[in-house]
C-alpha cells in the first residue's frame, strides 16, 4: 500500500483590493471644468451689473434731459405783463414840463392856465388839468411855482400821511377816513410844486379810487 499524504491545509493569503489610481488626465479635466462653471457665473453676473447699470443710467440721463429741455421752454417763454395803461391817452403840460396818461373813454373836463388858488399865506397862481370820470370821481392836478410865503393847503391835514415813491422821489400820501378824498404833494421839481388830488364827492367810488391810482402811477417829469 502506498502511503497516503495527508492532505494539507494551505492557507492562502487574501490580498487586499487595490484601487486603481486615477488618471491625471481625469484630474485635470475635473479642475478646469470647475474654474470654467466659476468664471461662467462670474461673468454671467458681471453682464447682468452692467445691462442694469446702463438701464438705470439711460433712464436718469433721459429724466435730466427732459428736465432741461422743460427748463429752457420755461425760460424761453415767459408769462408776458400786461401794462393797463398802454393804450391810454397822454396829457403833457406844455408850462410845467409833466405828463400823465388816462383812458381813453375820459375826456378832460378842465385845463385853465393861471387860475388863482387861495392857499397858506396868500394866494397862488397855479395850472390846472382835471379829469372828470363815471360815475362821478375827479381828478386834478395843480402846478404852480414854488414860494415860501404861498403854498397849497392839504384839506387833510389832520389825516394819517404815508409816503409813495412818485416822480423818482418819496412824496406824501394822504387818504381821508372814508376814502373819498385823496391828495398826494407836494411834489417838486426844478422850482415848481405839484399836487395831485382824487375826490368822489360824499361817498367811496372803488372804481375811480382803482382807476386814481394807475393814473397816479404814471405821472413823471418831461424836463
Amino acid at each position: 500500500m502506498e502511503d497516503q499524504i495527508p492532505p494539507q491545509n494551505i492557507e492562502t493569503e487574501q490580498q487586499p483590493a487595490q484601487v486603481p489610481p486615477i488618471a491625471p488626465e481625469n484630474s485635470n479635466r475635473s479642475f478646469w471644468k470647475t474654474i470654467g462653471i466659476g468664471m461662467g457665473i462670474v461673468s454671467f453676473c458681471t453682464a447682468i451689473a452692467f445691462i442694469g447699470y446702463f438701464l438705470v443710467s439711460g433712464r436718469n440721463k433721459a429724466t435730466i434731459s427732459n428736465q432741461q429741455i422743460s427748463t429752457v421752454q420755461e425760460t424761453a417763454t415767459p408769462t408776458p405783463t400786461i401794462d393797463p395803461t398802454a393804450n391810454w391817452k397822454t396829457y403833457i403840460s406844455p408850462n410845467f414840463g409833466y405828463s400823465i396818461k388816462y383812458p381813453i373813454d375820459i375826456t378832460p373836463a378842465l385845463q385853465q392856465d393861471s387860475r388863482t388858488y387861495q392857499g397858506i399865506g396868500g394866494s397862488v397862481n397855479v395850472d390846472e388839468w382835471s379829469l372828470l370820470g363815471q360815475p362821478s370821481y375827479g381828478v386834478q392836478i395843480f402846478s404852480y411855482k414854488e414860494g415860501v410865503n404861498s403854498k397849497l393847503e392839504f384839506n387833510l391835514q389832520s389825516q394819517p400821511i404815508t409816503t409813495i415813491q412818485l416822480a423818482n422821489q418819496t412824496v406824501n400820501k394822504t387818504v381821508s377816513i372814508d376814502e373819498t378824498l385823496v391828495q398826494v404833494g407836494p411834489i417838486e421839481h426844478l422850482g415848481n410844486a405839484y399836487m395831485i388830488i382824487y375826490g368822489s364827492g360824499t361817498s367811496k367810488n372803488n372804481i375811480g379810487l382803482a382807476l386814481f391810482n394807475q393814473i397816479l402811477s404814471t405821472f413823471k417829469f418831461t424836463q
